[in-house]
């Protein structure tokens, strides 16, 4: 039985069948691994960059109709309104000098100022951030800088109504060398609402995304001959200049479009500074609650007074 077992054996490996079904089976093998091979290199080599970015443009086109809307520039509009109308409620706001006292006074550099520009609207101006910056040139330029917001409300009597303009102003002067350079760039959108309101409302309900393609960036430069008659009594630019910017660029300006990846960048600066303008007045308004909160407790706490 043993012979026998080893000759079928033999006889089995020599079997013209046998070879045939190993000969399909690493074919199949092998067409099941061109046929995976395909289906990876496909989306790489099988489509080509316009069908690639068709979905990209289809987003870029519905940003632009819809004026970039985001909700949150909207949410942040309506907490900067908050606290604002809380910041001033509370008797945080300085007023703007009037002479030049103010070079000798402590408030010269208050975080948080009132004041009325020359069309007779009402401003509030709250300090960013101030120091020194280089230029990117081969051999960098020292520019000292402050960066401020103007927030003009729509009605000063009643700031929950909203605020008809947020401007936020970078201003940089280079002291260094016989020349230099005063420069202003600022950052505009003139109608900062919250239309969504999303805050009020329960989530998942539809929102109205406001429409932010009026928001504009400005540069104004001045050289060592010009006298800076812009600048107020404490040093800041006001902000009403009395001329036109050098060069400004509006978000989405369809007559004079600008590229996709310029739009998205000036939205993202936008967004950056309402964070900062945001967290800054929130702080604040929280200082003055606990301030007026303190107060109130030192008033009523009756409990050590011997009565």
């Amino acid at each position: 039985m043993k012979g026998i077992g080893l000759s079928m054996k033999r006889h089995t490996a020599k079997d013209p069948r046998s070879r045939l079904l190993t000969g399909l089976a690493v074919a199949v093998a092998l067409m099941q691994a061109l046929f995976l091979l395909w289906i990876f290199a496909r989306p790489v080599y099988g489509i080509g960059p316009d069908q690639l970015n068709i979905v990209e443009k289809q987003i870029r086109e519905k940003n632009r109709q819809s004026g970039f809307g985001d909700i949150e520039i909207d949410n942040l509009h309506g907490k900067i309104t908050r606290n604002l109308a809380i910041v001033v409620a509370l008797g945080k706001i300085e007023p703007y000098p009037d002479s030049a006292d103010v070079l000798t006074s402590q408030t010269a550099r208050t975080a948080f100022v009132k004041g009325k520009d020359s069309d007779g609207k009402i401003w509030y101006r709250m300090r960013l951030r101030h120091g020194i910056s280089f230029s990117s040139d081969i051999f960098p330029s020292i520019y000292l800088y402050e960066g401020h917001c103007f927030l003009y409300p729509k009605n000063p009597a009643d700031i929950s109504q909203g605020i008809e303009k947020l401007m936020v102003q970078f201003y940089r002067i280079n002291y260094s060398g016989i020349e230099h350079s005063r420069e202003i760039r600022r950052i505009v959108h003139p109608n900062p609402l919250d239309k969504a309101q999303a805050l009020d409302k329960p989530p998942g309900a539809d929102v109205q995304l406001l429409d932010n393609s009026d928001i504009t960036v400005e540069m104004y430069s001045y050289p060592t001959s010009q006298r800076p008659t812009y600048v107020g009594w404490d040093g800041i630019p006001l902000p009403n200049l009395g001329v036109e910017p050098q060069d400004q660029v509006k978000l989405n300006d369809k007559a004079n479009p600008i590229p996709y990846d310029k739009q998205f960048r000036i939205l993202q600066a936008y967004k950056e500074v309402l964070r900062s303008v945001n967290r800054q007045l929130s702080n604040a308004a929280a200082e003055a609650e606990l301030e007026r909160n303190v107060k109130i407790n030192n008033m009523i706490d009756f409990s050590t007074s011997g009565i």
